[in-house]
């Protein structure tokens, strides 16, 4: 996580997710990943009737990344009052299908956290904005893959397959996807859909050969397991030589890629795409850089808009423009949940306090929450309290 994450002052929850991963995987050979695990991170107090935008930043990259895009939404009144922004970190050299799965349990499990009650709407109206890499994991989200993409990975099902039993138990919730059901709505910024036939395959390539086997081991988890103890048949025969890190899961038409294009996104779930392209003197070759249209480009988008820029456009202005508006066209076909706020009550007279209360959005306590909360400390962003879980910078 950068400096400039830590010092934009936020509110971290770190999750024990269902996928288990060493120490040491967490720090991958990009010098801005620094062993943290996956992290879903709150930018101000949570905010009841807020509607959650998650932010999943792609390859080599890190939350940092998104805080020019923040810093612009939040000028709109309307954005700013009516979403709150998350963001979700992860080693992106870890193998894709691991930190989708970690991503999936940190949503589930912070909603749990913060509304154990399951009685906020906004929260099942979440809006997923993922660049390059972390498209492909907001779109995990809304997937439910039956067997087809462990079929695409593996030559055996799981009862067949020699590991310890936190292994298959991590394999089965990387591989076997479902669906989160507060997520709503899916907006992809230069997302490899089909994969990268540029830069990443060389690279993916010579970052093998500079790991050693135990860093390798680490970074594909029980992946590595499975193959160590049942030997590389175990892989479906596409994947038997291909390096198993994240980068190696993108190459142009890689099997893990189109077993995700062959799994429908929920049907409930409208997506969009913004796809950055470089003017570049040559014919026909439509390109970010990294990702060509051809990979960007999603049959059945709601909408796609492309926009200039390389493949690392997500602090442009003509990038956030076209967020901004995907947000409010998400308040208008919303319905009623839309223009609802939940406020949280006054302590009572015995100490307590009273549950919290859903009231329209032009209630005169709507911003009550800052005032009254007893969840939360009057101390600076930087330390901001919620249930005692404290992160300082």
């Amino acid at each position: 996580m950068s400096e400039r994450a830590s010092s934009a002052g936020c509110l971290a929850i770190l999750l024990a997710t269902s996928v288990v991963l060493p120490p040491a995987a967490q720090a991958g050979w990009h010098p801005l990943s620094r062993g943290e695990p996956p992290t879903l991170r709150l930018w101000e107090p949570y905010r009841p009737g807020a509607i959650p935008v998650v932010l999943i930043h792609g390859l080599a990259s890190d939350a940092g990344s998104w805080e020019p895009m923040i810093a612009r939404l939040r000028t709109d009144p309307v954005l700013a009052d009516r979403f709150q922004f998350w963001t979700f970190s992860y080693d992106s050299c870890v193998a894709l299908p691991l930190s989708a799965a970690s991503f999936r349990a940190a949503l589930v499990r912070t909603r749990r956290e913060i509304d154990p009650g399951g009685i906020d709407p906004a929260l099942d109206r979440m809006v997923l904005v993922g660049q390059s890499q972390g498209g492909l994991i907001a779109k995990m989200a809304a997937q439910d893959s039956g067997w087809t993409l462990w079929d695409a990975t593996f030559s055996r099902r799981p009862e067949q397959i020699r590991c310890s039993s936190e292994g298959r138990t991590a394999l089965v919730a990387a591989f076997v996807t479902r669906r989160v059901a507060s997520v709503s709505r899916l907006v992809f910024i230069a997302t490899p859909h089909h994969g990268s036939a540029g830069p990443a395959v060389p690279a993916a390539r010579l970052k093998d050969r500079l790991l050693s086997g135990r860093r390798r081991s680490e970074l594909a988890g029980p992946i590595e397991e499975v193959v160590l103890l049942n030997g590389r048949e175990v892989l479906s025969p596409s994947l038997r030589r291909v390096p198993m890190g994240a980068i190696g899961g993108l190459s142009w038409n890689s099997p893990i890629l189109e077993a995700l294009r062959r799994t429908p996104i929920a049907p409930e779930v409208p997506c969009h795409s913004i796809i950055p392209r470089l003017r570049l003197p040559l014919p026909g070759l439509h390109t970010d850089g990294i990702v060509r249209y051809e990979s960007s480009h999603l049959e059945g988008a709601a909408s796609e808009v492309v926009v200039p820029g390389p493949h690392d456009s997500v602090g442009r202005p003509e990038v956030a423009a076209e967020v901004a508006r995907i947000l409010r066209l998400h308040l208008v076909e919303g319905g009623s949940a839309a223009g609802c706020r939940i406020v949280p009550g006054r302590p009572d007279r015995e100490g307590g306090e009273v549950p919290w209360v859903i009231g329209g959005r032009d209630q005169p306590n709507g911003n009550a929450f800052m005032k009254s909360s007893p969840s939360f400390s009057k101390k600076p962003l930087s330390c901001w309290r919620w249930n005692s879980r404290i992160c300082r910078r």
